[in-house]
């Protein structure tokens, strides 16, 4: 990822809301508390750079039809959020589908995306798809983004064409900063 790449570059943070916490500890048992944790932190410290930088962040929580109106505002609520970031609502695992995404990235002059969230097997996944089929380049932050369990993680990092790191990404910002 290099300086030019991150001036038209979008972080989309996919479903990382009070429910993924609901499913990590209830359902996916095999995650533990601090590998989310550690998520939520290398997703904070992008969206605190992105914000420093005043470039886009696509916040996304999914809201299922089926769930009952009394459990939408519990299960929906963003962990990571950002003063400026774009709030997306979705129906399914992609960003895209059903939703205005890839207008506003459009209108935006947006090409590269920096994709994370939760879960790498499902939202992270379809989104990834779904933005290539469009046109648009994405890149999974490997250490951002969480799946059902260790092994699956691993698989699904596997089968994206362009990943990276935090690290990687910070490192970025601090040498095009160097050179402003």
């Amino acid at each position: 990822m290099n300086d030019e790449k991150m001036t038209r570059t979008a972080l989309v943070v996919i479903d990382l809301q009070t429910g993924s916490i609901f499913l990590a500890r209830h359902i996916f048992k095999q995650l533990t508390s601090d590998q989310f944790k550690q998520v939520l932190l290398n997703n904070r410290k992008l969206v605190t750079q992105f914000s420093a930088q005043n470039l886009p962040i696509i916040i996304v929580t999914l809201h299922p039809k089926l769930l009952p109106k009394i459990l939408d505002n519990r299960f929906t609520q963003p962990l990571v959020t950002a003063d400026l970031a774009y709030p997306l609502q979705k129906p399914g695992p992609s960003a895209f589908k059903h939703t205005e995404l890839s207008t506003y990235l459009q209108q935006q002059n947006i090409k590269q995306l920096l994709v994370t969230g939760f879960t790498t097997d499902n939202g992270v996944k379809k989104t990834v798809q779904d933005a290539e089929k469009l046109g648009f380049m994405p890149t999974v932050v490997t250490d951002a983004t969480i799946a059902r369990n260790s092994e699956k993680q691993q698989e699904m990092l596997k089968k994206f064409k362009h990943t990276c790191s935090t690290a990687k990404v910070l490192k970025t910002f601090k040498n095009k900063q160097k050179r402003s």
